[in-house]
């Protein structure tokens, strides 16, 4: 992904995934393509110095969101956070009260 000037509307920045980088004397020209376009961009982009060298990837993390959007992940997060809240509440109710210290219990009981 990309973040870019419009070359049609200078005003207008535009973030884009790159799907194509070729290699000139220029320098490297970007080949982009809007998330919800059916088609490439009709521009390439080129940009200065150390624009579009990857800093860092993770792997599979596209799945892991795409699987985290879906109503069944959704619905198992709910419910494991629904038990754990559960079993703490219950903890709480069922726990033994503790036993009163000998003092206590005297001035209880005068």
């Amino acid at each position: 992904m990309i973040t870019f000037r419009d070359p049609y509307d200078r005003d207008r920045l535009v973030t884009h995934r790159v799907v194509g980088i070729v290699r000139r004397p220029v320098g490297r020209v970007y080949r982009t393509k809007g998330d919800a376009n059916p088609a490439p961009d009709p521009w390439r982009i080129t940009l200065p110095g150390e624009v579009g060298t990857p800093r860092f990837s993770i792997p599979w993390a596209g799945y892991a969101l795409v699987y985290g959007s879906t109503r069944e992940v959704r619905q198992a997060v709910i419910l494991v956070f629904a038990a754990l809240l559960l079993g703490s509440l219950l903890r709480r109710i069922w726990r033994r009260s503790p036993r009163l210290a000998p003092i206590e219990a005297e001035e209880r009981s005068a």
